[in-house]
């Protein structure tokens, strides 16, 4: 496999200059003004492209047509600006292409892509100033009725059982997933919750982006699921690109119920 590209990164952007950067269905418009950023963006569009072009202090170029606005104030000089890889902001709910069943006493590793966000910071910031879905996710709710669950995006995936049958995608994570059935039940997969927000993001050793692992173990014939994050081995030589936003409390996750 040829090692990803990178397309994060600090970078200065004098007075009348911009930045564009294209990854995968996202593309980002960053011009530096007289006392003010403006800032341009779309995130719609082919779900699966490996485009991966970043341009830094090049000559503007007018907005294309259905990119979204917004201009920061900034009367200092300040030429910095950071771009960088974010895990999503809500859960993802997976639903696989074809269901799959894991049969009782057994166990499998899935793995599965979500799409990323991309923070901007200005002038060294703690936090980006903004931040945005590499591909615009529809919303989903799930949970056992309208007033029990959670407000999560969807995200149909492949769930693969082996990683080398992902592309490099530049704008999508890959998460491993092993889900033991300790019921006496099988138990059927046809959409799986991942807590995205309480993954960290990395880099991989080939420039792909990974998140943390999850198990999840089924012992009994209920939604719920006990839930450990698995960290990468140092022997990995994967790279910390974004702490998780928030930590995982609740040993047990619904995390095979169904979509209301």
């Amino acid at each position: 496999m040829n090692r990803a590209q990178d397309w994060w990164g600090k970078y200065r952007l004098a007075p009348g200059r911009m930045t564009s950067l294209e990854v995968g269905s996202f593309g980002l418009r960053i011009l530096r003004e007289d006392e003010q950023w403006r800032l341009a963006w779309r995130n719609q569009g082919d779900p699966l492209p490996e485009v991966v072009e970043l341009r830094t202090n090049v000559d503007p170029e007018d907005v294309e047509e259905g990119m979204q606005q917004m201009r920061f104030g900034a009367g200092s000089r300040d030429e910095r600006i950071e771009i960088r890889p974010l895990t999503g902001d809500r859960p993802f709910v997976a639903k696989p292409e074809v269901p799959l069943c894991i049969l009782p006493g057994e166990a499998v590793t899935l793995y599965i892509t979500t799409p990323i966000s991309v923070g901007v910071i200005l002038h060294e910031a703690k936090a980006p100033q903004l931040e945005f879905p590499a591909l615009r996710a529809r919303d989903t709710w799930f949970g056992r009725d309208n007033t029990e669950g959670q407000l999560c995006y969807a995200s149909k995936t492949w769930a693969q059982m082996s990683r080398e049958t992902f592309r490099p995608w530049p704008h999508r994570a890959v998460t491993a997933i092993i889900i033991s059935n300790r019921a006496h039940t099988p138990l059927s997969l046809d959409r799986i919750k991942l807590p995205i927000p309480n993954f960290t993001l990395y880099q991989d050793e080939w420039g792909c982006l990974r998140t943390s692992g999850l198990l999840l173990k089924r012992s009994d014939d209920q939604d719920l699921a006990q839930a450990r994050l698995l960290e990468p081995a140092p022997s990995d030589h994967w790279t910390l690109l974004a702490p998780p936003r928030a930590v995982l409390k609740n040993r047990f996750l619904e995390a095979f119920a169904e979509v209301f």
